[in-house]
């Protein structure tokens, strides 16, 4: 993991991935996949699941969906 601007302050320790506890979860709701990148640049290794709405999913193109899947992936 990379140096933190605030390494000065203790973050609690994480079990390594998989984790059976502790889970963080994302709710989709049609993020853009620019900003996804960054999110994922910058907390991708605190994110244990996304969840992906039905509105979401029933609106845009199925191509968008699966990369946003291969994205999350």
């Amino acid at each position: 993991m990379e140096e933190r601007f605030s390494d000065f302050i203790e973050l609690a320790p994480r079990s390594q991935k998989p984790r059976r506890t502790g889970l963080t979860t994302v709710g989709d709701q049609g993020y853009p996949t620019s900003w996804l990148r960054e999110m994922l640049e910058a907390y991708g290794d605190y994110l244990d699941g996304v969840k992906l709405t039905p509105s979401y999913l029933m609106l845009v193109p199925s191509r968008m969906v699966e990369a946003k899947i291969k994205l999350y992936r």
